[in-house]
């Protein structure tokens, strides 16, 4: 309403300020619309010369979708006004956008446009832009389709590789039997005692049946139980000669035998 009025009681400059404003302050699904009013009245106040600015604006802000439309317009301008340089140079802009499996229709008009204003060359230059925007478009759609491939596998094979990974390390502990050394020299293997829960399992030496067992009483144990029961019956005896309760023991006295002393003893000594 506001560039209406400028229109209408103030400067045609100062209304299309006003729409060119707008295409940049109006909700994304409404700026091709506002686009097609601000193109519409710089052709109508300014002549359609002075549209080429606004359908380069357009072409560059809008999403692919309305600029391929746009640069068709362009395109037919151009060749309308008899610039089939500039038009070809639209048409070669707008092929980026356009996969020629899913936008044959450009591609359509573009080839009666070489046909009707190029010669063999152009058209041969045009073919060569087909083939080199179609490959683009296949390795794009294949680094996609792989990309999405391994990003759906990776988010559905979580748990699956955490259970792989926890198999084949029981599988790899039940082949490799765990050694343990006992005290005893006994070796005792995991899994090998016949039992189930694979726990190592301690085992007491077997002994041997053809072994004979024969307990001998040692000399100098006897002599020693024989020494102390000697002399704890003196103590008790000497004990009941201080209490006077029992006549004090008699000893004799033995001959020692020559032999004994040896050299040592005297000829007149007998």
């Amino acid at each position: 309403m506001y560039a209406k009025l400028e229109e209408d009681h103030g400067l045609a400059r100062r209304a299309i300020k006003i729409y060119e404003r707008a295409t940049e302050a109006v909700e994304p699904e409404e700026r091709f619309t506002m686009f097609n009013i601000y193109i519409q009245r710089i052709a109508d106040l300014h002549g359609v010369t002075h549209t080429r600015a606004a359908y380069e604006q357009a072409i560059e802000r809008l999403p692919e979708k309305h600029a391929r439309q746009m640069c068709l317009r362009f395109a037919d301008l151009e060749r309308k006004l008899g610039e089939v340089d500039r038009a070809r140079a639209v048409y070669a802009y707008a092929a980026q956008m356009c996969d020629p499996r899913t936008e044959p229709e450009f591609w359509k008009i573009w080839k009666e446009f070489e046909l009707a204003h190029g010669n063999e060359d152009t058209l041969r230059e045009m073919l060569r832009i087909k083939r080199s925007v179609q490959a683009t478009y296949n390795t794009k759609v294949s680094f996609m389709a792989s990309h999405l491939a391994a990003t759906k596998e990776q988010n559905e094979n979580p748990m699956q590789a955490v259970e792989s990974a926890i198999t084949a390390e029981e599988t790899s502990t039940n082949k490799r039997p765990l050694i343990v050394f006992k005290s005893a020299g006994v070796v005792s293997q995991v899994g090998t005692d016949g039992d189930s829960s694979g726990r190592v399992t301690s085992r007491t030496p077997s002994r041997n049946p053809e072994a004979i067992d024969i307990d001998l009483p040692m000399e100098d144990e006897d002599e020693g139980i024989e020494g102390v029961e000697t002399v704890q019956d003196e103590e008790k005896i000497l004990e009941d000669d201080e209490d006077g309760s029992k006549p004090r023991l008699r000893i004799e006295k033995q001959p020692v035998p020559s032999a004994v002393f040896g050299s040592l003893k005297d000829d007149n000594d007998d």
